[in-house]
């Protein structure tokens, strides 16, 4: 399922970089979401099973079971159809799907070849408290920080702000100019 739904969602989206694809795919084909989808699509009453329950991993297991059926009995182009229409294009998996933006920073960095770097400038407050300062660093030098309550958000927020500064021509805008 893996292959189909990168094809469909390359073919769809061919400007879109490889690691917002990659986010969209991970998100599209993830456990969580093919359990949720298969709760949706399957009357349980129909699914033969030995278990007391059904459990919500076996909605998902099921799902994949069914496309892999599919596939094997009408081939690749209804089974693509099915995935791109009962999958792909629900309306909540696109409003799930955020921006990576560090991952875009990163793309930007690799084809500007600059270097960058987020780094933890201070930390304060109690243990189960804490609030951090991250730093984003642009060939060695500090040029943007951001205060969270965790390191993770602190980057991510930083990442967007930075990327939101890079114009057409592929340039950082620096705050102090």
């Amino acid at each position: 399922m893996s292959a189909v739904v990168s094809k469909i969602l390359y073919i769809s989206n061919p400007t879109e970089e490889e690691g917002t694809l990659s986010n969209k795919r991970a998100l599209i084909i993830s456990r969580k979401n093919l359990n949720e989808i298969g709760k949706e699509l399957l009357d349980d009453k129909l699914l033969i099973h030995n278990a007391k329950n059904i459990s919500h991993n076996m909605y998902g297991n099921y799902l994949e079971a069914i496309i892999g059926a599919l596939y094997l009995d009408k081939g690749i182009e209804k089974t693509e159809k099915f995935i791109k229409k009962q999958i792909i294009n629900r309306p909540r998996i696109n409003e799930n799907i955020k921006v990576d933006f560090k991952s875009k920073l990163v793309s930007w960095s690799n084809i500007q070849n600059k270097n960058i770097n987020f780094i933890v400038l201070e930390s304060s407050g109690p243990d189960h408290k804490k609030k951090y300062n991250i730093g984003f660093l642009l060939n060695g030098e500090l040029v943007e920080n951001h205060w969270s309550n965790s390191v993770k958000e602190g980057e991510r927020v930083l990442a967007k702000k930075i990327y939101e500064k890079i114009d057409e021509r592929n340039t950082f805008i620096r705050k102090d100019k």
